[in-house]
């Protein structure tokens, strides 16, 4: 098995843990708003498809970073062409940056998580509700790495921090029925729907 140490001895797992202990007590524990139940219940029964959602905005986000440095790209090539035939020496960047690819593969690596969550956020294992967390840690790297190119800016890091926070407030909302804090949570939720009908 693979570990990643991170400064301080301890191992990333571990700082995740951590991490998330201390928003499940800000975002549950102590959170002045608490979700109704059956609020609760609905968004465990939307979460897997939630989470494709995620995966397929995600896959969007890639494409559209992806034409608007590729775009630029094809406008230098065209400059560089017409130049050449003048004889002119004219100096453009590509958008394509160290930290517009590492923008990239944070929403690849984004994409993959939330689409492999599907299974297991709809089994309501503790691993799919884990995969759907690390998909919002990954947004929020993301929104800081783009901060620093043209395509994002102080906006669109505010953009993705506060969407990531609402997200995560939803998600350990619902952290219980994946981590077996509610006993028989399919079933209670199953015998609910049965008793709606």
């Amino acid at each position: 098995m693979l570990e990643l140490y991170i400064s301080g001895g301890l191992l990333l797992s571990d700082r995740i843990d951590n991490l998330e202990k201390k928003l499940d007590d800000k975002l549950v524990t102590n959170a002045p708003l608490q979700l109704p139940e059956r609020s609760r219940k609905t968004l465990v029964k939307c979460l897997p498809y939630f989470s494709l959602l995620l995966g397929l905005i995600s896959l969007m986000a890639v494409t559209w970073l992806w034409n608007w440095a590729r775009t630029n790209v094809s406008q230098i090539n065209y400059v560089n062409a017409i130049t050449n035939d003048l004889a002119a020496n004219t100096s453009t960047k590509s958008r394509f940056t160290v930290i517009v690819w590492l923008a990239l593969a944070l929403l690849v690596a984004e994409c993959i998580v939330y689409f492999s969550s599907y299974s297991s956020v709809k089994a309501r294992k503790k691993r799919g509700w884990d995969l759907l967390f690390y998909g919002a840690l990954l947004n929020i790297a993301y929104g800081v790495v783009i901060a620093f190119t043209p395509y994002g800016g102080l906006w669109k890091l505010i953009e993705v921090l506060v969407v990531s926070a609402i997200g995560l407030y939803l998600l350990f909302q619902v952290r219980k029925y994946f981590v077996g804090r509610v006993s028989n949570v399919r079933h209670s939720v199953a015998t609910e729907d049965d008793n709606e009908e």
